[in-house]
């Protein structure tokens, strides 16, 4: 879990992961949409988000933890 002011400071410690798919979200999508940018510059090959956000994402039913 990183928030996308600071996920430029863990691109080196997520370097390992970069053939991994990789879900990023934020709560509406817009956020996650930068993230998803700043990964794919830094070499990752499967990045995937969600789209509409966590607020979507419970709009359709899906299952979250608190």
């Amino acid at each position: 879990h990183a928030p996308l002011n600071i996920l430029g400071e863990h691109m080196k410690a997520l370097a390992p992961h970069r053939e991994k798919t990789v879900v990023v979200y934020c709560r509406t999508q817009q956020r996650s949409g930068f993230a998803a940018g700043q990964l794919a510059q830094s070499g990752f090959t499967d990045v995937k988000v969600i789209n509409g956000g966590i607020l979507q994402w419970a709009q359709n039913g899906y299952p979250l933890e608190k």
